[in-house]
């Protein structure tokens, strides 16, 4: 082998080693946030979440279409924040929606958010409790078409699955599937050169012959 092979080679490790570890690295992942998904009935990304606004109260500064990146805070919300929350209205209740916070209000020891649309000419019938609280939006995608319905769906359950998890776990099986073939067919080239090496030394075939006598 000379030494542009061997140079040739140890790249192809190398890719083949760092391809190894993403794959190892992005399934764990995928498999993470699927027991998540399961068990929480949620789906997020090292704390983030994603929702599609699918009205028009929290217009113009997030308007209909819009793909909203949700952190887990629940420690520095303040008034005018914009907060996702589970509803406590009884119309939507337990969906997500997403409303500012107008103002706080403290009842036996406990803070409470009153939250309003932009949109809407008053504040909601209900306030909010800190436990209802799934984030605050820290980051607004305007309108994009069919773009924003796709970041929509990545963000629930059925469109990690499809869309993350299926894709790579497939990946992987490929890509283990590959490494078991040609850890197999290692083995039959190191077979071959060990017959190959018998064959070319005939006194090696007769030794234990030899020893025999």
């Amino acid at each position: 082998m000379t030494s542009s092979d061997a140079k040739k080679h140890l790249k192809r490790r190398i890719v083949s080693k760092a391809v190894s570890a993403g794959l190892v690295i992005s399934t764990i992942v995928c498999f993470a946030v699927l027991f998540q998904s399961v068990t929480t009935q949620q789906v997020s990304f090292f704390g983030f979440r994603l929702f599609y606004v699918k009205t028009g109260s929290m217009a113009p500064a997030i308007p209909t279409g819009s793909i909203l990146v949700v952190q887990k805070r629940l420690t520095d919300i303040t008034i005018g924040d914009v907060i996702t929350f589970r509803s406590p209205d009884g119309v939507i209740l337990g969906l997500p929606n997403t409303h500012r916070v107008v103002s706080q209000v403290e009842k036996g020891g406990t803070i409470w958010f009153q939250t309003r649309g932009d949109a809407n000419p008053g504040p909601d019938a209900n306030l909010v409790s800190r436990e209802d609280v799934i984030g605050k939006v820290v980051f607004v995608m305007d309108k994009t078409g069919i773009l924003s319905l796709l970041i929509g769906f990545l963000g629930t359950r059925l469109g990690f699955l499809l869309l993350i998890l299926i894709p790579l776990l497939s990946i992987t099986l490929v890509f283990l599937r590959d490494l078991v073939q040609i850890y197999q067919l290692e083995l039959a080239r190191a077979a071959a050169r060990e017959i190959g090496t018998d064959q070319a030394n005939p006194d090696r075939l007769s030794e234990p012959v030899a020893r025999q006598r």
